[in-house]
């Protein structure tokens, strides 16, 4: 039977559950498939580490990836430990990912490899420690790749709007084998985050604000590879609703909470539409525009043309237009909520005030 093609199973205990160790066609190997576990905090005497063996049959890249979860609400100081040791105990990888900053139920994936990028065939054992002051629970799982890639596939533009995330395949050559990076930088302000995840994918999240640009991925053999990035202007984010009809001063309120990241102003032209009787229907004012600032809310008001009209708010929908990142939208608002036009299609906005 082809080496490729060959299964080796070797039992292993982990709390009590059996792991199989197969072998996978191609250049990567799930060495150890994922598994789950719970490990205490630093305050405890027992339970805060584990121990995972690994064998592999021949020189290799090996990564461990972790999702890590937290499970306490005080949190978060220290971090996890991660080390890699031979047979005969010696220390070959000893790394480390703080938690600092980390609240109850986030959770995270890390993946490390070894500074001497491949490891020889031979015995492995990986040690978790848990060194927070949360517990954690942690999905584990162990590649091999039997090279590293020497080039990728040129990937000439990436579009993305901002805030929004990514997963950009790099295409490895030879086929397989890992893109292992050395480098990933982009243009100040371009991106709000980037990284490279335990696939080989990277992970990039627009910016808070439209702009054109460039990624560089830099390989491990030293290969740059530049990237046009347009970050494209973010959909508005925001709750609103009709409040009130004020028929003394002959004007309208809505209730707006901005939860972009962006300004958002609220274009006062337009109308209000009465659902039962066209005669009760009216035009806006035109008036100057109203800008609120991310994770400000306001009561605008929106004052009628000519008479005043039936006082009953539940009866009516007001058209306009609200304004973000550079981008204008259609606007709907009644008293239970409101709607955005992109295109051809209407977006519900959030109906809960706070």
């Amino acid at each position: 039977m082809a080496k490729n093609l060959r299964k080796i199973l070797i039992g292993l205990l982990f709390f009590g559950i059996l792991v199989s160790i197969p072998s996978i066609d191609g250049q990567a190997k799930t060495l150890v498939k994922s598994g789950k576990i719970k490990l205490n905090s630093v305050y405890y005497d027992e339970g805060n580490q584990t121990t995972i063996p690994v064998t592999i049959k021949k020189k290799m890249l090996l990564i461990i990836s972790l999702d890590i979860k937290i499970l306490d609400e005080d949190c978060c100081g220290g971090g996890i430990r991660v080390q890699l040791r031979d047979k005969k105990g010696k220390l070959i990888q000893n790394d480390y990912q703080s938690l600092k900053g980390w609240n109850k139920s986030e959770e995270f994936n890390y993946w490390f490899y070894t500074d001497s990028i491949y490891v020889p065939a031979g015995k492995y054992e990986y040690t978790l420690i848990n060194k927070s002051d949360s517990d954690v629970r942690i999905k584990y799982k162990i590649i091999g790749y039997n090279k590293v890639s020497s080039s990728i596939k040129s990937i000439k533009t990436i579009k993305i709007r901002s805030g929004e995330g990514k997963n950009i395949k790099l295409s490895p050559k030879p086929a397989g084998s890992f893109p292992l990076t050395k480098n990933i930088s982009c243009t100040k302000g371009l991106l709000a985050n980037w990284w490279q995840d335990a696939d080989g994918s990277l992970y990039v999240e627009g910016g808070k604000k439209p702009k054109e640009g460039t990624l560089t991925v830099t390989l491990q053999n030293g290969k740059k590879y530049k990237i046009k990035v347009k970050v494209m202007p973010a959909y508005p984010d925001f709750m609103a609703y009709l409040d009130d009809y004020y028929t003394r001063d002959n004007y309208f309120t809505a209730r707006i909470k901005n939860y972009g990241t962006s300004n958002l102003t609220i274009i006062r032209q337009g109308k209000v539409v009465n659902v039962d009787y066209k005669s009760f229907d009216r035009r806006l004012k035109s008036m100057k525009s109203v800008t609120i600032k991310p994770g400000q809310t306001k009561t605008v008001k929106f004052y009628l043309k000519g008479s005043t009209t039936w006082y009953d708010v539940a009866d009516y929908t007001l058209y306009a237009k609200v304004k973000y990142q550079g981008k204008t939208y259609d606007w709907h608002v009644w008293d239970e909520d409101s709607v955005y036009k992109v295109g051809k299609k209407w977006y519900a906005t959030y109906s809960d005030d706070e």
